[in-house]
């Protein structure tokens, strides 16, 4: 059995599109939330998402893009200039595609290979980790997940902080994250990698993946937007230019 893990991907359809076509024969995937977001393409990920019928939790942004389309009457009146990627991103969807963002689960659980997962966007408070087993077991007990069987692997899959991982806690305790397909954070300044990261589980395994990927159309589409300028650097630096 073949796992395709991804997360993070902020309306970067291009290292969407990349990503899957590399990992073309997995048997499954899942999303671990912030579909959108701080990239110039919320339509055509939520798209991509959907008609591959990809499982995904609900991220952080998903949220905040969600509570600014609905609340659009606070901002309207904003200059262009002075718009941030989540204004872009909730003028750019529909109605049906923000109830699809607000209608993603907080968690997803799976079994694979004799392994049971628990899918969330976020590990510990803010950009902390998880490193103590009793945080472990209060995200696992927040879902649905099976009771924590002495026989089994319980996998934790989050996303949220764009760092690859894997953290053991014991032997058969660990959390995983795949990293963001689209962007490095900025407190991550000592690797400022464009490549999409991932992972897949093949058989159990678990496998560390980067891929550079084309970014023209990303490219060409933030050049021509109007935004803050604070804003539009994260834009440039995500697709690896000045401007």
């Amino acid at each position: 059995m073949k796992l395709l893990l991804i997360s993070d991907i902020h309306s970067n359809i291009e290292a969407l599109e990349a990503v899957l076509a590399a990992e073309s024969d997995a048997d499954a995937i899942y999303c671990a939330g912030d579909l959108v977001d701080y990239g110039p393409f919320p339509r055509e990920v939520i798209a991509l998402i959907r008609d591959r019928n990809i499982p995904c939790v609900r991220g952080n942004h998903d949220v905040r893009v969600v509570d600014f389309a609905r609340n659009r009457g606070e901002w309207e009146g904003l200059p262009p200039e002075q718009h941030h990627w989540v204004h872009q991103n909730a003028n750019a969807l529909a109605s049906d595609e923000i109830s699809f963002l607000a209608g993603l689960p907080e968690s997803i659980e799976f079994s694979s290979d004799g392994h049971d997962y628990h899918m969330r966007h976020h590990g510990a408070e803010g950009y902390e980790l998880i490193q103590l087993l009793p945080q472990f077991e209060a995200h696992w007990s927040g879902g649905s997940s099976p009771d924590l069987d002495p026989g089994r692997t319980a996998r934790l899959i989050v996303g949220h902080t764009h760092i690859q991982a894997v953290h053991y806690l014991a032997s058969d305790r660990l959390w995983l994250n795949p990293g963001s397909v689209s962007y490095r954070p900025t407190r991550q300044d000592m690797d400022m990698s464009r490549d999409a990261e991932y992972m897949t589980v093949v058989d159990g395994e678990i496998r560390f993946h980067r891929l550079a990927y084309d970014r023209t159309r990303t490219r060409m589409y933030t050049n021509s937007l109007t935004l803050a300028p604070s804003e539009k650097q994260v834009g440039y630096r995500i697709i690896g230019t000045d401007g």
